[in-house]
């Protein structure tokens, strides 16, 4: 505990407003997303998706310091309980910490307020849990009162007998006067806990009793009911019994063909025991079974109902099959009242509409039994509404529940939030690419998923200090040739920078473990090596055109602490007849030749990175966003060979996506073919993304969040909104068509 407060006490320190939280774990409300490394997706031979860290919330330093502040309250009413005393001592402090902390107040406190409580069973059975530990306390206190007193006796017997020397001295006494420990009275006291039973509602008396066939002898039922009439479950069967009934196999040995038979005791012992339950019934018998076993196996019919059938003649046997499929079921079948419910709903959702099979009631009839169920509470106004909203929902339109806003106010109010002083992001862009309604809960609504704490590093965190290491170690040779120095040098200059920036990341945010933190620590070092041969390789290659690493966080529309000497608080503009859009946005590398005037841009990533289809359907806007933030703010005088994204992995290609130029391919070396385009490409896909902002920003100024994912079930695998958006693919596209 101690521990926990003094991490929280050195966090509030370090920061001490809301506005510094945000910073620090990179949420930004307005512009671009933090420089993060997304997780990298699964390849095409993995089967099991993994899952994706979510983005960690600001808690307010007030709320971690209301925290401490409950947490040492209880940590002090705890360690006021004495350490040593005798049991009756530790149940009296107990109870004084239960009352200090207002248990026994706030159980029953439903039942002191003035309005009904909303679950009174639940409540009753809290009290009555309550009073069980209070008498499980005093049967522990008192069983090691017995024992003592016990002890004592013996042992007064004891020194009794020693007085006669004739008589030797109890051997049971040797041992048994010991201090009773705390893990003995805890022992004890789940011992009286686990004696005690209960529940929150007695048996119905008007319910149906489930007996075994054992225990049906010499009782009497109007109707019985015996299920489980299939081979091998009634009659029970063995694992190494056949399919064939016991009366087959005996035909079957008189023709000669002789099969392995079990013991004729078994079968007449269960023939005994249909018999028992058959006669119990004085006037119905049910035989039910299922037609297929859990894992949709068709399952064999006892041969019970056979013999019943030959023994009934003439009289017949009446058979009928009982479907679950509710909407095909006749009304008048129901058996309870959730059933009722659900086909008078259906019923009225079908009024107007004819099916082969159904048996529609009359609209009149409907509105009176659902009338008559709602009075009931069969049905309730909610459930009511929420039909009404599937409904809307299964039309051929989007709607209100599809992320289409059609309030007018509620409209004028969104096309006035993304006017035209309104800053885009490239991130913010993308998402909207990917999936508008994410975008819609995440960046207008800001619904903030549910966070977890985690021991290792998140990769959110492993990417800002990524980030942070690589530009603090680039600034210190910015345009300069790195082969030309000595590799183990650099490599030590890389350390030590990392090391810098881990403590400093220690000292604000301490780790839950140390050896985990270590851990990755040292991981993420090795990752930097790999790193730097390979820029080390990438600047021999391209020395011809004397690429050299230039600006590092380059940032455009805003500026910050970490960001470039270079950057600059003007927007990026994209512009059509009479407006235009702001965009800010923030590089993470940019390599520059001062004698060929080529630039191109990197985006440091864990992931792949995205592909040129995914640039072309605005999926991903980030890297022709960044090479229009260059041409247009920046470097205008030069040419611009491409952008792309920069893999931080341990192993695979480092240069593999992006949009880069076939005509200045010296400038990059990039391995992936399909990421090289000549001229006319290069100019239509700029042309098709400016095209796809404009078209995204008209969606939002009129409200079109619909639940349309680019990639379908794909976009939605690490979707936190999925509980909210419902997906369907068939639905959708149907509206879409």
């Amino acid at each position: 505990m101690r521990g926990w407060l003094e991490r929280a006490s050195r966090l509030i320190q370090v920061l001490p407003s809301s506005q510094a939280a945000r910073s620090f774990i990179g949420v930004e409300t307005e512009g671009d997303a933090p420089p993060t490394l997304e997780l990298e997706p699964p390849a095409e031979d993995e089967t099991a998706p993994k899952e994706k860290p979510k983005r960690p919330a600001p808690v307010h330093p007030a709320a971690i310091a209301w925290t401490m502040l409950l947490m040492e309250h209880m940590r002090q009413a705890i360690a006021a309980i004495p350490e040593e005393g005798t049991p009756n001592e530790l149940r009296a402090g107990l109870m004084a910490l239960l009352d200090r902390f207002q248990f026994s107040k706030q159980v029953s406190a439903p039942l002191d307020r003035r309005e009904p409580a909303n679950d009174v069973p639940q409540v009753m059975l809290n009290i009555r849990g309550m009073e069980a530990l209070r008498r499980a306390l005093a049967a522990t206190v008192r069983s090691f009162d017995f024992a003592q007193e016990v002890v004592s006796e013996a042992v007064s017997e004891a020194h009794a007998s020693a007085r006669a020397p004739l008589v030797k001295q109890p051997s049971l006494t040797v041992g048994l006067l010991t201090r009773v420990s705390l893990a003995a009275f805890i022992d004890e006291l789940e011992r009286g806990l686990k004696s005690q039973v209960l529940s929150i509602t007695a048996g119905d008396r008007d319910g149906v009793r489930v007996l075994e066939a054992t225990d049906v002898r010499g009782l009497r039922f109007r109707a019985m009911f015996i299920a489980g009439m299939n081979e091998s479950s009634f009659p029970l069967r063995t694992s190494r019994d056949w399919l064939y009934p016991h009366e087959e196999r005996e035909r079957l040995k008189k023709a000669g063909v002789v099969l392995e038979d079990i013991s004729t005791e078994t079968l007449v012992k269960e023939e005994h025991y249909f018999y028992q339950c058959a006669c119990r019934a004085a006037d119905r018998l049910y035989l039910t079974r299922p037609l297929a076993a859990e894992d949709g196996i068709e399952t064999v019919a006892s041969y019970y109902i056979e013999e019943l059938r030959r023994a009934m003649e003439p009289t017949e046997l009446d058979s009928d099959q009982v479907r679950n499929d509710l909407s095909r079921s006749d009304i008048h079948n129901s058996s309870n009242g959730c059933e009722l419910a659900t086909k008078l709903i259906i019923q009225q959702a079908r009024q107007g509409q004819r099916r082969r099979g159904d048996k529609p009631l009359p609209p009149a009839i409907v509105s009176e039994l659902i009338a008559q169920a709602r009075r009931q509470t069969y049905i309730s106004d909610s459930v009511l509404r929420r039909v009404a909203i599937e409904l809307q929902r299964c039309g051929d339109r989007f709607g209100p529940y599809d992320g289409q806003i059609t309030q007018p106010d509620l409209r004028a109010l969104v096309a006035n939030h993304f006017g035209p002083d309104y800053v885009y992001s490239a991130s913010g862009l993308s998402a909207f690419g990917n999936c508008p309604f994410k975008f819609f809960a995440a960046r207008v609504l800001r619904l903030e998923p549910r966070n977890e704490a985690a021991l290792d590093l998140p990769a959110i965190d492993a990417g800002k200090l990524l980030h942070d290491i690589l530009r603090r170690f680039f600034e210190q040779h910015r345009q300069d040739y790195l082969p030309s120095r000595d590799r183990g040098v650099l490599l030590n200059e890389l350390t030590a920078v990392a090391d810098e920036v881990f403590k400093e990341h220690e000292r604000k945010v301490p780790p839950l473990n140390e050896r985990i933190w270590k851990i990755d620590c040292e991981i993420r070092k090795l990752i930097l090596e790999q790193v730097l041969l390979h820029e080390l390789r990438l600047q021999e290659k391209t020395e011809p055109r004397g690429m050299t690493p230039t600006f590092f966080e380059l940032a455009f529309g805003r500026v910050s602490e970490g960001s470039d000497p270079a950057s600059k608080a003007e927007y990026l503009r994209f512009e059509r007849t009479g407006e235009a859009a702001l965009i800010q946005g923030q590089i993470d590398r940019v390599d520059v030749s001062e004698s060929c005037k080529n630039v191109v841009a990197y985006d440091y990533k864990l992931s792949q990175g995205a592909r040129i289809i995914d640039m072309e359907a605005g999926r991903q806007l980030q890297i022709p966003i960044y090479l229009a933030a260059l041409e247009q703010l920046f470097l205008p005088s030069f040419e611009l060979a491409g952008g792309g994204y920069y893999r931080l992995r341990g192993k695979g290609k480092r240069l593999n996506q992006g949009l880069y130029r076939k005509m200045l391919a010296d400038c990059t070396h990039v391995s992936s073919y399909t990421a090289m385009v000549d001229d006319m490409q290069w100019q239509r896909l700029r042309r098709e993304v400016g095209r796809r902002v404009w078209q995204f920003i008209d969606a939002m100024r009129a409200g079109d969040f619909r639940v349309k994912p680019s990639q379908g079930k794909t976009t939605c695998k690490f979707c936190d909104y999925s509980a909210a958006c419902r997906y369907d693919g068939y639905r959708i596209n149907r509206k879409m068509n």
